[in-house]
């Protein structure tokens, strides 16, 4: 697997630039609205991939029963040799309840700032937003609306960065095979084996180049929210969040620095830069004017030169 760049980038349309850096408070935590970040990770079964996790579906329950022991644990292996069986056809409901879907959520970036094909498939007339990846292993999941005491958050981690394979790596996947089948339980090895299948991608869309902030939880784990596509389709989502306090101990130094917010801004390429600027500065930082944008993001407008003829 890639070394993960220092930074990614992020296509998207003027709206989503807005929803981005638009202010969100955290409930439950005294954090300004301004100190956030929001991302949608999109159920990946309605990305533009037919594929989306099924592609390399067949080789992972494959790799699955060729890894299990039967031997040592009847039981265990009896639940590894069903999972392979509904993994490698596509099903992801729950094997418990027959009704639960699992799946991943995802976010996509790229390398290179300026890349005609993502201008096409995913910000025409938008733009591009460089994030660290630093900050990008920082956003956290919502599961609940308030935090409660037995899980003490709202928000939980375990977001993970890779960068997609259009290829079947059948040495990864036999890698993967060994830690879903080490799972303590079966939900966390249904979680492991579709993060795997996230990380795969059918060889159309190599030119994409595609790096992915992705997540997978049973649909009844957490409230996703919609979105109307351009098509009139609804859309799952994730709303995932970042702020550069620490949600476990508002004590400590936020990540950054003590007055940092999550974004900083470097010029824009586009002749309506000084706009941008200031209309997503105004949402972020409106109520701390004089605080030091340090997290280190930049955003790009699609030049005129970028236009497909």
């Amino acid at each position: 697997m890639a070394d993960i760049p220092e930074t990614l980038h992020h296509y998207t349309t003027a709206a989503g630039l807005m929803g981005i850096f638009e202010p969100r408070g955290f409930p439950g935590w005294d954090i300004s609205a301004t100190r956030s970040l929001t991302l949608w990770a999109t159920d990946a079964r309605y990305l533009n991939d037919a594929q989306e996790l099924t592609f390399a579906a067949k080789d992972l329950a494959d790799a699955l029963r060729d890894v299990v022991d039967r031997r040592s644990d009847a039981d265990h292996a009896k639940r590894i040799y069903d999972m392979a069986g509904r993994i490698g056809i596509g099903n992801f409901l729950d094997p418990e309840d027959g009704k639960t879907t699992h799946t991943a959520y995802v976010t996509s970036f790229c390398k290179k700032p300026d890349l005609l094909s993502q201008w096409r498939g995913y910000g025409a007339n938008g733009y591009s937003i460089e994030f660290p990846t630093q900050v990008l292993k920082k956003f956290k999941v919502p599961v609940l609306e308030q935090p409660e005491p037995v899980l003490g958050t709202a928000f939980l981690g375990g977001i993970e960065l890779a960068q997609v394979q259009y290829k079947i790596d059948r040495a990864f996947i036999e890698r993967e095979a060994r830690r879903i089948v080490g799972a303590t339980d079966y939900l966390s090895a249904f979680r492991l084996a579709l993060e795997c299948l996230a990380q795969f991608k059918h060889p159309a869309f190599e030119e994409e180049q595609e790096w992915r902030l992705f997540v997978s939880l049973p649909e009844d784990f957490t409230r996703c929210s919609f979105r109307a596509s351009p098509q009139g389709m609804l859309i799952p989502y994730l709303p995932l969040r970042f702020t550069p306090h620490y949600l476990d101990d508002l004590s400590a130094e936020p990540y950054g620095g003590p007055r940092s917010s999550p974004v900083r801004w470097c010029t824009t390429s586009s002749r309506d830069s000084s706009s941008v600027d200031q209309a997503v500065k105004a949402g972020v930082t409106s109520s701390v004017p004089s605080v030091t944008l340090s997290a280190g993001l930049s955003v790009r407008e699609r030049a005129s030169t970028s236009r497909p003829r």
